[in-house]
């Protein structure tokens, strides 16, 4: 949960210099936009992550009351990836007024694959909205703290390979847990 983001990040930050991208530079990340060229952000991580599980209210929402609705109606599977999209065009207006539409066709990518593994999370600890709030911070500091986003780099490769990697590992949590519950735990008792 709280290694596993910057765990794919790093992998395809990896495999991206593998197949001939350009060498990371960890001091180009957007951490460096937000607290500044000379600090050390290493003193910045834990705070940020504090910080960010504090006020990220998202995961009360998408995980504590829609998931839980619509698994009333469709496998883990299927309300994963209407919420993947529901969450992703949740996002829209960010890429709207920028006018980037090709970073908003990859955000609803990401944000499907990650509803899967967040539905696999949650189902996984009896519905805990601690541990996905916990899940969602780790996934945004590992963004902001490793180079990974285009808008610092303006190279869109990374990102491909980042969703790609995202991909992979929910296809392999559907593999192994089975599309109706994402869970080999018994079903919890749903209230709706």
């Amino acid at each position: 949960i709280l290694f596993g983001p910057a765990i794919l990040v790093l992998a395809a930050i990896g495999l991206d210099f593998m197949l001939g991208g350009a060498t990371p530079d960890f001091n180009n990340v957007d951490a460096r936009r937000i607290f500044g060229t000379s600090t050390n952000l290493c003193y910045f991580i834990v705070p940020f992550f504090l910080v960010d599980v504090l006020t990220n209210g998202e995961e009360i929402g998408w995980r504590g009351y829609v998931l839980p609705r619509l698994q009333a109606r469709f496998s883990a599977l299927v309300s994963s990836l209407i919420l993947g999209v529901v969450w992703g065009l949740w996002h829209l207006l960010k890429f709207w007024v920028a006018g980037d539409t090709e970073s908003f066709v990859r955000a609803i990518l990401h944000n499907i694959a990650m509803a899967v593994l967040f539905t696999w999370v949650y189902s996984n600890t009896n519905g805990s909205l601690l541990i996905v709030t916990l899940f969602h911070a780790a996934i945004n500091t590992a963004y902001v703290f490793l180079p990974i986003a285009s808008t610092v780099t303006g190279d869109v490769t990374l990102r491909m390979i980042l969703a790609g990697i995202e991909f992979v590992a929910a296809f392999a949590v559907v593999l192994a847990t089975g599309p109706a519950r994402l869970s080999r735990l018994a079903p919890a008792q749903v209230q709706v």
